[in-house]
């Protein structure tokens, strides 16, 4: 058994075309290469490279096809690729910032969660009484939609009243925000129909169960009656 490679190398200019190629190679080891310049098969360096590299030279259809890729259809694919990089690149989506506090005895854990942003740096900190506190963090996490959500909590004692607030810096935004414990916030309405709707189907389940149940007990006692 041996392992095949196939390269291709190309720019969305043709003046880079004695640039552009084609490289196959067996088991990591060069076998041929097509020189679209010259329009030649060249040999590599793995066994029985001059051998391919005679056969292929005579395959004028193959080499046609090969050499049509290169010049026509590559420098093209290359462009698009190019062009949607910059426009992803240049892409930015402002943040959700959300937060919220869990209460355990004396202590409160404060969390700040932050989602729907791109690019994916971003700064995101917890402040107490004006001083950065510390925080454990998740890191950026990838959203199913391409952009990220991170979250960060810290704790504080509640039996001291304090001010306390979520900083969060991005590149889509021209300034800091900071978002304050005590806000209120909407609860996003995507979550709401996810909730309802989960609710729904768990009724609907609950409601065809119970349809089966009883069916299936009206058949046990029908079949279970003896006639005199």
């Amino acid at each position: 058994a041996f392992l095949i490679q196939c390269w291709v190398n190309c720019s969305s200019s043709l003046n880079e075309i004695k640039s552009f190629t084609y490289r196959v190679a067996k088991d990591g080891e060069d076998l041929v290469s097509y020189n679209v310049v010259e329009e030649v098969w060249v040999a590599g360096n793995a066994p029985h490279s001059q051998d391919v590299q005679r056969i292929m030279q005579k395959d004028t259809v193959t080499s046609m096809s090969i050499h049509n890729i290169l010049i026509f259809y590559c420098p093209s694919l290359a462009l698009t690729y190019s062009t949607a990089e910059k426009e992803a690149y240049s892409r930015k989506i402002q943040p959700q910032v959300y937060i919220t506090r869990k209460s355990h005895e004396s202590e409160t854990e404060v969390i700040c969660m932050v989602t729907g942003f791109y690019p994916k740096p971003i700064n995101v900190s917890l402040w107490k009484e004006n001083k950065m506190a510390d925080v454990m963090s998740t890191g950026a996490l990838p959203n199913g939609d391409g952009t990220y959500q991170l979250t960060v909590l810290t704790t504080i004692n509640m039996a001291v009243e304090q001010s306390i607030y979520c900083q969060v810096e991005h590149s889509s935004l021209k300034e800091p925000l900071i978002v304050h414990l005590d806000e209120i916030h909407h609860t996003p309405i995507g979550l709401v129909v996810g909730i309802t709707v989960a609710v729904i189907v768990c009724v609907i389940g609950l409601v065809c169960f119970m349809k089966l149940y009883k069916k299936h007990r009206r058949y046990t006692f029908i079949t279970g009656l003896t006639m005199d």
